[in-house]
């Protein structure tokens, strides 16, 4: 087993701004961004998310008509060697589900208001898949970074 660790990022949606140029001092004071609330989860291996989370809190407004949560990057190593992305997989929990690998979270996914708690907040989870036993030995440590676009 392993850990892995969340950063959150925001980017303002560029072609909301470019419509808008009028209310750019307005569109900063909104709130469209992602805190991370617990960095460090489990990497747990197998067919089940079974170990601890990390945890996001979504920090939008309610005006927001569209939110997308992205996958920006991910680093995961194995002493001196990297993973290959096509092992892993990714889960997302808030009052609903959504669970795929690599590129499905770095195409992004549209959230409903009805995506995330109430109080905004997300867990992830990461896990290699493949069995223990078949994996190489050593520490695993991965690094992913989110982006959320609001709209």
């Amino acid at each position: 087993m392993g850990t892995f660790s969340v950063s959150a990022h925001h980017e303002l949606n560029m072609r909301a701004l470019q419509h808008n140029q009028h209310d750019v001092n307005k569109h900063k004071n909104n709130q469209c961004h992602l805190e991370t609330i617990r960095d460090l989860g489990d990497i747990v291996f197998g067919a089940h998310f079974d170990g601890s989370a990390s945890q996001v809190k979504l920090n939008v407004d309610k005006h927001r008509r569209r939110v997308f949560l992205r996958l920006k990057r991910i680093e995961m190593m194995s002493g001196t060697n990297e993973v290959a992305n096509h092992w892993l997989q990714i889960q997302v929990d808030g009052d609903e589900r959504f669970t795929g690998d690599i590129d499905y979270w770095q195409r992004g996914v549209e959230l409903s208001p009805q995506a995330f708690t109430q109080d905004g907040y997300l867990e992830v989870r990461l896990r290699v898949n493949m069995a223990k036993s078949r994996a190489p030995a050593g520490r695993y440590e991965a690094t992913l970074t989110w982006v959320l676009y609001c709209e």
